[in-house]
């Protein structure tokens, strides 16, 4: 999820009083990351949305891919 979805669904919620997407956020270092973010990549890649690339850059990094 990224931080732009975060905002979306922050704004929308301050002008209709309602969220969006109906998902809870914690703070995370890197910024906002909804509470079951494993539960919705792991339905994104059953789905075909995403996929899960791993590469080596001074460590090893996994990214989540559309």
């Amino acid at each position: 999820m990224s931080v732009r979805r975060y905002y979306t669904n922050f704004c929308t919620s301050l002008i209709f009083e309602e969220q969006l997407m109906g998902i809870k956020y914690i703070k995370n270092k890197f910024g906002p990351t909804p509470v079951d973010f494993a539960k919705i990549i792991q339905q994104m890649q059953e789905a075909g949305d995403c996929e899960e690339i791993k590469s080596e850059y001074y460590y090893e990094q996994i990214k989540i891919l559309a």
